[in-house]
């Protein structure tokens, strides 16, 4: 086979993950990783699996297994971290809601929400981005599966019923895009969770500035804004206030 044909395939095999051995060290952690949880030894488990995700590589079991791991080392913040990331890459999780609920039982800020609006309550529980998308181009194929009719179809009653239904499709597709774009913007609001022992929540961006409230460790917050090392949040409650950056970590 020529040089060149042959540096390619090579380059092709790369580029597509094909290549023999390019994912084992990563899996390869992951499994040791799990090995030693298994063994009971969290502390081991949990640095694997940090390996990983040095990697560039995250899953939804990575971080749940992570999340797990300082779940049993205690260390509730860490685990609501990476079980709220985990939350990200598959919400609604039966396993995930469970231990997320077990974990905010360690922490000492228990804050209400606000209610929320009908609308957003009904995009929320019904499905993200992803499901939203998926609903709109079933929509439309419908759509299009009506027009056909329209267009080959003989009788003049048939074609006004695929003629009314493709447009009835078209609407509830428009519908669909909106909410799918919706949600889509709220899955981009951004959150942390403060891992300080008790962080000082102030009125301004500045050391100097007079406290307004202060929150303990494993509390999620929304971030809103940053400026001289603090960031703005935004608690579900309606309360805001300037924190320093270095005592949370962002999900």
């Amino acid at each position: 086979m020529p040089l060149k044909i042959r540096s390619f395939i090579i380059l092709l095999l790369c580029i597509t993950g094909f290549l023999p051995g390019l994912h084992a060290e990563p899996e390869s952690l992951f499994l040791q990783g799990n090995k030693a949880y298994k063994a009971g030894n969290f502390s081991a488990a949990a640095q694997t699996y940090r390996e990983v995700l040095k990697e560039g590589k995250y899953s939804f079991n990575l971080y749940y297994n992570l999340g797990n791991s300082y779940y049993k080392l205690a260390d509730y913040p860490s685990a609501l971290l990476y079980y709220e990331k985990a939350a990200r890459v598959k919400p609604g999780n039966e396993d995930l809601d469970i231990n997320l609920r077990l974990a905010r039982l360690h922490t000492t800020d228990k804050i209400a929400s606000l209610p929320e609006p009908f609308l957003s309550s009904l995009m929320n529980n019904i499905g993200s981005s992803s499901v939203w998308a998926s609903w709109t181009i079933i929509m439309l194929f419908l759509m299009l599966a009506f027009g056909a009719t329209y267009l080959f179809a003989g009788q003049l009653s048939l074609r006004k019923f695929s003629f009314g239904s493709a447009f009835v499709c078209l609407l509830i597709a428009m519908i669909f895009s909106g909410f799918g774009f919706a949600a889509r913007s709220s899955e981009r609001d951004r959150y942390a969770i403060i891992f300080a022992e008790v962080s000082y929540i102030k009125n301004a961006p500045s050391a100097g500035s007079a406290d307004a409230f202060y929150l303990h460790a494993g509390t999620k917050v929304q971030l809103q804004d940053v400026s001289s090392g603090y960031s703005l949040i935004r608690l579900p409650d309606g309360k805001k206030g300037w924190i320093p950056s270095g005592d949370m970590r962002e999900i």
